[in-house]
């Protein structure tokens, strides 16, 4: 795990998932898994590495509520990305914020294991 711990310290740049064509793709041809707070989208890329988006609807609480949940998705992906599969890309919808990080991590750890390890 230290070598996991090693790798995951920075959430690079080239990590993020940004274009509409990558969203359309993940739509089109990813694998979903559900859980009562997420909806993990899962799909193969040809690269090296696991690249990540969070979503979140605007009808959930407001901007400082929405950007707490983001930050918190991004902080467990960015500290479990060495352990996962090479060559994905994840959309994390957030359907129902937990507000708290120990509930949003064992909600995200369930799906990740049935998904990425």
């Amino acid at each position: 795990t230290l070598l996991a711990e090693k790798e995951g310290v920075k959430f690079f740049r080239k990590e993020r998932l940004k274009k509409k064509e990558e969203f359309v793709r993940l739509f089109q041809e990813g694998f979903r898994y559900h859980s009562k707070q997420y909806s993990l989208i899962v799909g193969r890329n040809n690269l090296d590495f696991v690249r990540l988006a969070v979503s979140i609807k605007k009808s959930v609480g407001n901007a400082a509520v929405r950007n707490y949940e983001k930050r918190i998705c991004r902080e467990i992906f960015r500290n479990r990305k060495g352990n996962f599969k090479r060559g994905y890309d994840v959309l994390i919808i957030i359907k129902h914020p937990t507000g708290k990080f120990q509930k949003s991590r064992d909600a995200l750890e369930d799906l990740f294991a049935y998904a990425l390890y």
